[in-house]
């Protein structure tokens, strides 16, 4: 009897124990801990939360951070951004600051650009940040103390982009993978060792990379200056290539990421260059169709159920949403918008604008249909992309009072 008990005792914690972990796993999946989400693609799997409550907005906290264009990393409750000259880590549920860790940087602007581009990735109990000029850094994500950091610049040789160092990091595996120099830089994420890197003195692209799987190897797609070429993980080989050079020769601007999908990969960029569907099934990357139908500046575009949705345009022009059948590449709608950034979650697509407007609009290749909308929560610049996670939409503007930037929670729960 008594051994029947301890069985049930055992058999009792053992599923205590598997349904802690089911749960951690089922938390774990919105968490939003790297650009464009868990899984690169911009595209949150979150359904529990209601897109008409931006007709009434609730803003739950607001603050300032220091100026920048990064997108906020959250794993539970602990919110990553960067910003000029520093990471922060905030409570996600008031915006209360938890650390900040300040790294050196020349601060010149760019290009007119001013601040940091790329998003902080969490990993375990690291966190992996970007900085415009190079500074790369493994920090601690309970308290912020540095693990191990490099530069790009004076450790790699690694050019810096136009508008600086853009790219995110990301996190395969055990290493570490950045856009920096002609097919990117492999790290040991423990360490920061090398793996494999490109040579010194080349010029990359802002692109973030993007991982792909080619005839059973784990691939990445890396968007350089000049082109967009396919690289073995592992060993950093380069599995085909093609040409794509957006502005002048002088001044490449390759910014928005590419889109892999099906054994193809779709590129948009800005300065009315366009886009294009390419084939990377075989040994060569071969054009299946190219217009100008789909020119995204800054901003990376969703594709959703063989259709892409994006922002078409340049800063000086008209901007409009724009959705494309990536097959075709045929404009399906275009509605005025005004550039910014784009999500999509549960079928639909959650806008952001430069004004600081906010919409959501349904995934409908047929036509525009907006489901909701808030004006005005934010100022200019608003160009980056928003981020819905656990119910709570987060977005920011580069640069508020002074040399600080905003950063507003919204409640959009069911």
């Amino acid at each position: 009897m008594t051994m029947i008990n301890a069985t049930r005792r055992t058999l009792a914690t053992i599923t205590v124990i598997s349904l802690l972990a089911l749960t951690a796993m089922a938390e774990d999946q919105f968490d939003w801990p790297r650009w464009r989400g868990p899984d690169g693609n911009g595209i949150s799997k979150e359904t529990a939360w209601n897109p008409e409550a931006l007709n009434t907005p609730k803003i739950l906290w607001k603050t300032n951070v220091f100026r920048g264009y990064s997108v906020a990393a959250i794993k539970g409750d602990r919110l990553y951004l960067t910003g000029f000259r520093h990471v922060i880590c905030l409570n996600s549920k008031d915006g209360k600051q938890v650390w900040d860790h300040e790294y050196p940087e020349k601060g010149e602007p760019h290009m007119g650009v001013d601040g940091t581009l790329a998003t902080p990735t969490i990993d375990g109990g690291s966190v992996y940040t970007l900085g415009r000029d190079g500074h790369l850094c493994c920090l601690n994500a309970a308290d912020g103390t540095v693990k191990w950091q490099k530069n790009l610049q004076s450790d790699f040789q690694a050019k810096m982009p136009s508008y600086g160092f853009a790219g995110s990091p990301v996190v395969f595996g055990d290493l570490l993978l950045i856009n920096a120099g002609e097919y990117g830089l492999c790290l040991k994420k423990a360490t920061g060792d090398t793996v494999w890197a490109s040579p010194a003195g080349t010029l990359g692209g802002h692109a973030t990379p993007v991982f792909y799987k080619q005839g059973g190897k784990d691939c990445i797609a890396m968007f350089g200056s000049k082109a967009i070429q396919g690289i073995e993980v592992a060993t950093g080989k380069k599995l085909w290539s093609y040409n794509w050079q957006t502005h002048t020769p002088s001044l490449p601007l390759n910014i928005p990421d590419p889109i892999v999908f099906d054994g193809k990969v779709f590129i948009s960029t800005g300065y009315g260059k366009g886009c294009a569907l390419i084939d990377i099934s075989g040994p060569e990357a071969k054009l299946v169709w190219q217009n100008k139908n789909l020119s995204t500046d800054c901003s990376t575009s969703i594709l959703l159920d063989g259709y892409v949705y994006g922002l078409h345009g340049h800063e000086s022009r008209e901007f409009e949403l724009r959705c494309l059948e990536v097959a075709s590449g045929k404009v399906m709608w275009a509605t005025p918008m005004a550039w910014g950034g784009l999500m999509a979650a549960d079928g639909k697509l959650i806008v952001v604008n430069n004004s600081g407007d906010i919409f959501v609009v349904k995934a409908n290749p047929k036509a525009y249909e907006e489901i909701a909308s808030a004006k005005g929560l934010l100022q200019k610049e608003c160009w980056t992309a928003p981020v819905l996670c656990r119910g709570v939409i987060y977005i920011r503007k580069w640069k508020g009072a002074e040399d600080v930037a905003a950063l507003i929670a919204m409640d959009v729960s069911k």
